[in-house]
């Protein structure tokens, strides 16, 4: 799998940096391959000046509402009254980007730097669009933008990994995860990609490490136990994997917890399980491990009747190869989610 979490936003004197996901994939836009976190940004500079451009506030705090509809609408009125505005535009991005519509989201990042090409949360959040229409290189020179104006910028040396990654270099992701750190050595999100970059090396023991250290920090990811269950079970500790398993169903079990989540802005995501499990299954159809790691990921995503049929098939083949242990754990795990 791959990036991940959302983190409650963090409050700076002149924006909020929300880290949200990124929905990443190597193949042509569209195709959802693996999911990442990546940092966007809220720009609220201007919003509590002196300036008689109520839209401009009202726009800007609507997004933190979540009404990103209303946002746009908000923040289209406010270029009306001020068409020079780059926070009316990056705002604007912003909830496009949240709406899904990236090119729109570019658009509104060209007009801002064309106003302002110094503006680093405006090459961040075009970087971001750009990851997620596939542009990696495009998304690379964003963040290399943004480190030249600020070269302390944990989220873009985040982001940029990201986009390495995702354009098959793990090493050069790995050592971006790595100055993010140095600057927040609590980035949760950087500990989870640099962890899926080391399992992709073949190092699950630093995998687990740094997912180790994200659940240290945020104990209540279901996500962060499914990705260590994922690198505990590539070393064969499937006690270890049936463990974080059963912890990660029991997170998302908790309705209030979820909900929680969802208010603080983050919702976990597992497609990039899925869709890691799916190439395994090409290459081999009886992959137990397989079935068990997208099955989970079914159930954490809500698609319960997609779990049953995983878990039941991986169920299968540990019988099959005499593995009775694991065959019973996974009938355990099945009367949890039916």
């Amino acid at each position: 799998m791959r990036h991940f979490l959302k983190s409650v936003a963090t409050i700076s004197a002149f924006s909020i940096i929300v880290c949200t996901q990124v929905l990443l994939s190597a193949k042509p836009a569209g195709a959802i391959g693996s999911t990442l976190l990546a940092s966007v940004i809220i720009d609220l500079s201007d919003t509590d000046s002196d300036k008689v451009n109520p839209y401009l506030n009202q726009g800007s705090f609507r997004l933190l509402s979540g009404d990103y509809k209303g946002a746009i609408e908000d923040l289209t009125e406010a270029l009306r009254i001020d068409p020079k505005s780059v926070t009316a535009y990056n705002n604007r991005a912003f909830a496009r980007i949240r709406l899904g519509d990236f090119k729109r989201a570019i658009e509104d990042c060209n007009q801002a730097l064309e106003i302002n090409p110094k503006d680093v949360g405006v090459y961040i959040n075009r970087g971001f669009a750009r990851t997620h229409l596939g542009d990696y290189k495009g998304a690379i020179n964003d963040y290399n933008q943004a480190l030249e104006i600020a070269p302390k910028d944990a989220g873009a040396y985040h982001n940029r990994g990201i986009a390495r990654s995702e354009l098959g270099d793990p090493k050069g992701a790995i050592e971006d995860f790595n100055q993010a750190l140095q600057i927040d050595p609590k980035y949760t999100s950087a500990y989870k990609n640099r962890g899926y970059a080391r399992a992709r090396l073949g190092d699950n023991i630093g995998a687990i490490e740094d997912f180790n250290q994200a659940l240290e920090i945020d104990s209540d990811s279901s996500e962060s136990y499914l990705l260590r269950g994922a690198s505990r079970a590539r070393l064969e500790d499937n006690k270890g994997a049936f463990e974080d398993y059963n912890q990660a169903l029991r997170i998302n079990d908790n309705s209030a917890l979820t909900s929680l989540k969802l208010d603080l802005g983050g919702q976990e995501d597992y497609r990039g399980a899925i869709v890691d499990s799916n190439k395994l299954l090409q290459i081999n159809s009886n992959d137990a491990l397989a079935y068990l790691n997208r099955g989970v990921a079914h159930a954490l995503s809500g698609d319960k009747q997609s779990a049953i049929a995983d878990l039941q098939k991986a169920a299968d083949l540990y019988q099959q190869q005499g593995k009775t242990q694991d065959y019973q754990k996974i009938i355990e795990m099945l009367a949890t989610i039916k």
